[in-house]
């Protein structure tokens, strides 16, 4: 016997937030999320302005995706999720987007993206 290691096996999610729209009271975000861990599509926690926004399934077609990560399949994207968001009292809107992880590891933030609001 040479020895025995503790290997850690946890592989985080990663993606990215691509960007977020606020029109007539709804809020599309998209972008694409891809877990190593599983081959079902990743789960997409958001938050505006710091509080809870909502969840989705980042299972939309974006072949792009598909071919850049091969073995993962075209249906990681989420290119137009839309939910509805009262116009805030501020000037501005930030949107936070985190990728959930489904086995060992931990979730990661996406990014955070600020849509134009309507004046």
């Amino acid at each position: 016997l040479l020895g025995c290691k503790v290997v850690n096996v946890a592989v985080n999610p990663f993606g990215n937030f691509e960007g977020a729209d606020y029109v007539g009271g709804q809020l599309s975000m998209y972008g694409w999320a891809i877990d190593p861990d599983t081959a079902n599509s990743v789960t997409i926690h958001f938050y505006v302005n710091g509080q809870w926004g909502g969840a989705f399934t980042a299972d939309g077609f974006r072949p792009d995706v598909g071919v850049a990560y091969p073995g993962y399949g075209d249906y990681q994207g989420f290119p137009v999720q839309s939910f509805n968001v009262p116009h805030p009292d501020v000037t501005y809107m930030v949107v936070c987007a985190w990728a959930i992880n489904s086995g060992p590891g931990e979730n990661v933030l996406l990014g955070c993206r600020v849509p134009i609001l309507p004046v």
